[in-house]
């Protein structure tokens, strides 16, 4: 089985930037715009995730400016700022995709993407762990990502630790901790 993943690392000191999706394995060839313009949102995409109801922000200028061309599909104008969580978060939502975006600085940039249907069933999201050999303060990692509206909590699994429960708000769920390593999978629990 292979792991699979869409994800734009930039240096990321003192944590090591770990872009992952919620799912083993992401046939990235499979993903494709089903034949709608270039940012059109799916569908059903608003009924699944409410915080894509919410109005556009799209990303500041040099943020974008310094980005390599959106994922097909995905148009960065057309972001949706998750606010409330720490750091600068923005998810899309174009073609069949979706996406997170995380700014952890000037130079950090994390970027994964995964299929809209796998998302709304698996939920999507970025780890972010500490480098064992940099002094720093703070959690050893750091977990962002978006569930559907369905979704109450995350299991965030990681092997060779307890697995643990993170509540979701409005899509967005965040879990800071000690654990150095990051997240194989997220499991949902429906509302």
């Amino acid at each position: 089985m292979k792991r699979l993943f869409t994800a734009i690392a930039i240096r990321r000191w003192p944590l090591v930037s770990v872009g992952l999706l919620a799912l083993l394995v992401l046939p990235l060839v499979a993903i494709t715009d089903r034949g709608e313009p270039a940012g059109t949102s799916h569908p059903r995409g608003s009924a699944t995730f409410s915080v894509f109801e919410q109005g556009r922000t799209g990303l500041p200028t040099a943020l974008e400016r310094s980005l390599p061309p959106a994922p097909s599909g995905i148009r960065w104008t057309e972001a949706h700022r998750l606010l409330g969580i720490g750091p600068k978060v923005w998810a899309f939502l174009g073609g069949d995709k979706l996406c997170l975006l995380e700014q952890a600085s000037a130079v950090s940039i994390t970027v994964v993407c995964t299929g809209w249907q796998r998302a709304s069933e698996h939920g999507i999201f970025i780890a972010s762990v500490r480098d064992p050999s940099m002094s720093h303060s703070g959690p050893a990692r750091e977990v962002i990502g978006l569930a559907p509206d369905s979704a109450a909590v995350v299991r965030l699994i990681t092997p060779g630790f307890k697995a643990v429960t993170v509540p979701v708000d409005r899509n967005v769920f965040v879990r800071r901790d000690e654990v150095p390593a990051s997240p194989l999978t997220a499991v949902l629990a429906r509302r």
